[in-house]
């Protein structure tokens, strides 16, 4: 005697297979797998051991929240947060930017102008000159041309270490020779202490292109 039709789930075909002596049990189906349907069309050759891989294949195609949490932003996403982070600073809701601001440089450890962001949270809100620093010496080399990063560094070492600052522009800008930004933090880091020093790398910013400079030779 053979079953017709179709079932919801691959244990309700064998066990009416079962009852209809078609098929020989061989273990005792798992309760667990009458939950997920699988709409699965009556065949002489259908076993338990297909309906576990029907099992199998039905859970792989479902991603769970926390798995699609895990997956990373694209870029473009990073700087839709970037742009909400931004907005949320502007309206006074800084420890909110900073969880989207995390959430972007976990996911691109590279993108300076939000590591910039982070770092000034840091500094201006939670008052941690130290962590603020560490934050905008990385932005800085990531990126060279990063302005605010580069003139907040001169500010916090100017307050702070001023060796440890000397040795973070002066390597940053043998590293990037020709960097008129380099050229144009390392002169301001100076310019108090040491003007003549300070001078030649001011002219050098000018040289190569950064007329901001100018003011400072002045």
């Amino acid at each position: 005697k053979k079953p017709t039709g179709s079932f919801r789930t691959p244990v309700e075909f064998v066990e009416r297979n079962v009852a209809a002596k078609n098929v020989k049990p061989v273990v005792q189906a798992p309760a667990s797998l009458k939950e997920e349907p699988a709409n699965i069309e009556i065949a002489d050759s259908f076993t338990i051991e297909k309906a576990a891989e029907q099992k199998r294949t039905y859970a792989s195609k479902s991603t769970s929240p926390q798995a699609r949490d895990a997956q990373n932003l694209s870029y473009s996403d990073a700087e839709d947060l970037l742009n909400q982070a931004t907005e949320l600073i502007n309206k006074g809701s800084p420890m909110e930017a900073k969880r989207l601001l995390e959430q972007i440089v976990r996911d691109h450890p590279d993108h300076d102008a939000a590591i910039t962001e982070l770092a000034l949270i840091h500094l201006l809100d939670l008052k941690d000159p130290v962590a603020a620093r560490g934050l905008l010496e990385k932005a800085a080399g990531l990126n060279p041309d990063n302005r605010i990063a580069l003139g907040e560094l001169v500010e916090i070492y100017g307050d702070g270490d001023p060796g440890q600052g000397f040795a973070f522009l002066r390597n940053l800008q043998e590293q990037n020779p020709y960097n008129p930004n380099v050229a144009q933090a390392l002169g301001e880091f100076l310019l108090e202490d040491q003007p003549g020093a300070a001078a030649k790398y001011l002219e050098s910013a000018v040289h190569n292109g950064n007329a901001a400079a100018l003011p400072e030779l002045a």
